[in-house]
């Protein structure tokens, strides 16, 4: 007989998005989603084996299930959920670590929400604790909305209340460029780090 709890926990724990973008491990290739939190933490994902445990992962669960249910509703009118966006920057100077040649660093992300037509992004944010919609979320927002040329939109929805946030020209820009900014910083600090890494082994 099949051990359908151990099915359900690997639902629940599993790094989908990891296993879903392989290319998200390798050194040059960096998300949105965690550039607009910290470009820090876009680095230290590439040193560091995340360990994910279940009370953890039921909170992202419930978000990935409410994003779902709100996505499947969206599509019936026309909406494109989890659009796939890749951006590729050109490096000044190739660099090579570990035996690998690297021209350029790629940017991926996936909009929750996008309409071809209305030429509309939408984000979807779910959170027991915040009421206010944070800066990085803007960030992330922006990114997608510059990328397709469409207007951005924010919702959060927690315990309390859902909340829209409408995102003006100018957010767009410097938001775009901002992630940029933090791609090019992310990749310098992973340059210093490879070089202390593999140079101590």
């Amino acid at each position: 007989m099949h051990n359908y709890a151990d099915l359900i926990e690997k639902m629940i724990t599993l790094d989908t998005y990891a296993q879903e973008n392989p290319e998200i491990n390798e050194l040059n290739v960096f998300s949105v989603s965690t550039l607009a939190y910290s470009w820090e933490d876009q680095v230290k994902k590439k040193f560091t084996q995340e360990k994910h445990d279940i009370k953890t992962n039921l909170t992202m669960f419930r978000g990935k299930a409410i994003h779902e249910w709100i996505q499947n509703r969206f599509r019936l009118s026309g909406w494109i959920p989890e659009y796939k966006i890749v951006k590729e920057l050109p490096l000044n100077e190739p660099k090579e670590i570990n035996g690998v040649s690297y021209d350029r660093i790629k940017i991926i992300g996936h909009a929750d929400l996008y309409d071809p037509s209305g030429k509309i992004v939408i984000e979807i944010k779910t959170t027991e604790t915040a009421h206010t919609i944070m800066p990085y979320h803007l960030l992330q927002v922006a990114f997608y909305a510059h990328e397709l040329n469409a207007s951005g939109i924010i919702i959060l929805i927690n315990s309390n209340k859902i909340i829209q946030r409408n995102l003006t020209y100018h957010e767009i820009d410097h938001g775009h460029a901002e992630i940029i900014k933090r791609a090019y910083q992310a990749w310098n600090q992973i340059i210093i780090n490879a070089s202390q890494w593999w140079n101590h082994e």
